[in-house]
């Protein structure tokens, strides 16, 4: 069914039989965490562990009749929030008196960041696992 949009171009409504998805999560280490020289694109409010969310969607028209069969996918990603992750900031070493600590680097000086735990660490799978070897042994 067509209609019109408000920008007057045309939009036409698809339906579309789902065949296969694919959806996926991934998380990292920041660079800048272990990097040994200046990073140019590195900055205190990057998300400590980037995580990027993907879910793709493919499929064929059904309706209307004269695009039906016609194959289709959709991607759909996302990147970190910077509202919900840690940033680098939140890293970074602290002196005796709580303010940020730098090292030299040729004619800069750069943040020094504490790595953070590993997150299986800190989950209940890792403690499940550590509970069941002691069981064993």
């Amino acid at each position: 069914m067509a209609r019109r949009a408000r920008s007057g171009e045309r939009q036409t409504e698809i339906s579309i039989r789902v065949e296969s998805t694919d959806a996926a999560v991934e998380m990292g280490l920041n660079i800048s965490v272990v990097a040994r020289r200046p990073l140019l694109d590195s900055h205190h409010d990057d998300p400590l562990f980037p995580i990027t969310t993907r879910l793709q969607i493919r499929g064929q028209s059904i309706a209307p009749r004269e695009r039906a069969g016609e194959p289709y996918e959709i991607s759909i990603w996302s990147g970190t929030s910077r509202k919900t992750n840690l940033t680098l900031r939140d890293a970074q070493v602290l002196n005796e008196y709580h303010a940020p600590v730098y090292r030299p680097y040729k004619e800069q000086q750069l943040p020094v960041y504490k790595a953070p735990p590993r997150p299986c660490h800190h989950g209940s799978a890792w403690r499940k696992r550590d509970l069941s070897r002691d069981d064993l042994g």
